[in-house]
């Protein structure tokens, strides 16, 4: 029997695998389907990023005549579809005129008008604010956004004048009607300024200073709205209110104006869900008043003394400094100042006479903002007359009568030098080691240039000594 069964086991092995994969199979054919990954949803609508252009050109010269076709192309933040037939409003002398959509090319959309016999715009062709409208057409982006078609304004372009040669006197184009949107369950905030706004504050104006009015946006709902400012830290904005602060010190002579972003949320989308994203921005600058302001005198010393050089130098944040004269004056209490004669230059030596008497330095000059200007600055302490110092020796300047030894009654001469001449009175002396013992060299003499004090030991039998030191 068991010869048997070894006789069959590739073929029972075989068996058992298939039954195995027929199982398998019908059990991933009753698991469910996989959920496929949720991309993340993209809510952010396009904006025009370049307002409406004119890119056509006349046949003949900067006029365009019957029958030529005026180009104008709108650019948007990202690719965009069109859907129906939006419009671009053109300004042909006193008529409306519309350009009507053309093409797309990713981001940007081309619209085209045609001249009639009637048009004319002898000083060119302009554009007018916000002049991109929809219609009953939509403008999106690939995930169903609409555009935001807010632009600024094209100025009478001088280029592009139109003459049509009207013969007689023509009705106005009648504007479309365009069929009107539903309208969004939420409205967005807008700025009252529109797209700019400009405000000014002073340079010397202290942190939490308004500057000017607050740059308030209106909510057609009610809603709360949330302010936000970008473009530099000089500034911060109240988040609830829209008003513009001053956040760090000022400088017109550094920077004369400043261009911010505000920014501004009603916290909800055109459902009226929940959405912090931004709903309208605008442009701000900020232009930094020039004040006249006074300038500085730093002097390089503070504890003057006798006979060392004190220097004043001047600073004046305005600039353009010039016809800078300086004068210097003492005071025993630092508050009653009597000038120096002679005393004229941006460096002052005081001396001896001086001496206990405050110094102060004043610059009469003229900067950026006009002449007539002067600055001053005083020393911390009066000045002192320094005491004499040693600046060589004690040094022995004698020599043995034979070889290097000192004998009995033979005199060990030492010297001292100062900083200065010096007098005096009693009996200095300078101590010197002579072996074990203490001995001192009594002042002798003065030197012809009085900075040089001598000083003598003589040698007696208790001090002799092989060496010396002092």
């Amino acid at each position: 029997m068991a010869t048997g069964i070894a006789g069959h086991r590739p073929a029972f092995l075989l068996g058992v695998l298939i039954v195995f994969a027929l199982v398998l199979a019908a059990a991933l054919l009753w698991l469910p389907p996989a959920e496929p990954a949720q991309a993340q949803e993209d809510t952010t609508r396009p904006k025009i990023t370049v307002a409406p252009v004119i890119t056509s050109s006349p046949a003949s010269g900067d006029t365009y005549g019957e029958g030529e076709t005026i180009t104008v192309t709108v650019t948007f933040s990202e690719e965009v579809t069109v859907e129906g037939n939006p419009r671009a409003r053109l300004d042909v002398g006193e008529r409306k005129r519309y350009a009507r959509y053309s093409s797309a090319d990713g981001a940007t959309l081309t619209f085209t008008y045609t001249v009639k016999k009637v048009d004319a715009d002898p000083d060119g062709i302009s554009i007018p604010k916000n002049a991109v409208k929809s219609d009953d057409g939509t403008i999106e982006d690939g995930n169903g956004n609409a555009a935001r078609l807010k632009h600024a304004a094209l100025a009478d372009q001088a280029g592009h004048k139109v003459d049509g040669s009207p013969q007689e006197p023509a009705e106005p184009e009648p504007e479309p009607t365009p069929t009107p949107a539903p309208e969004p369950a939420n409205s967005e905030p807008q700025f009252d300024n529109g797209d700019s706004a400009t405000r000014s504050v002073d340079e010397n104006a202290t942190a939490g200073t308004n500057v000017g009015a607050a740059i308030a946006a209106t909510d057609a709902d009610g809603d709360a709205l949330t302010y936000a400012l970008t473009g530099s830290d000089a500034f911060t904005i109240g988040a609830s209110t829209g008003q513009v602060t001053v956040a760090a010190a000022l400088d017109h002579e550094s920077q004369s104006s400043y261009s911010l972003t505000v920014s501004v949320s009603d916290g909800k989308n055109a459902s009226g869900e929940a959405d912090a994203s931004t709903d309208d921005s605008i442009t701000v600058t900020v232009s930094i008043g020039n004040v006249d302001e006074a300038g500085t005198v730093s002097l390089d010393s503070q504890t003057p003394q006798a006979g060392s050089p004190v220097s004043a130098s001047l600073s004046d944040p305005d600039g353009g400094v010039s016809g800078e004269t300086w004068s210097w004056a003492s005071s025993d209490d630092g508050t009653d100042w009597t000038a120096i004669a002679g005393a004229n230059a941006r460096t002052y030596t005081p001396s001896a006479d001086d001496a206990g008497r405050y110094l102060q330095a004043t610059a009469s000059y003229t900067d950026a903002q006009g002449a007539g200007k002067s600055a001053s600055a005083a020393t911390a302490s009066a000045v002192i007359v320094p005491l004499p110092q040693i600046t060589a020796g004690p040094t022995i300047v004698s020599s043995p009568e034979s070889g290097d030894t000192y004998g009995k009654d033979e005199a060990i001469v030492v010297a001292v030098t100062f900083s200065e001449a010096v007098g005096v009175e009693g009996q200095p002396r300078v101590r010197i080691t002579v072996g074990e013992r203490k001995r001192w060299a009594r002042y002798d003499h003065i030197r012809q240039d009085e900075t040089v004090l001598g000083r003598v030991y003589k040698v007696n039998e208790r001090g002799a000594a092989m060496s010396g030191n002092l």
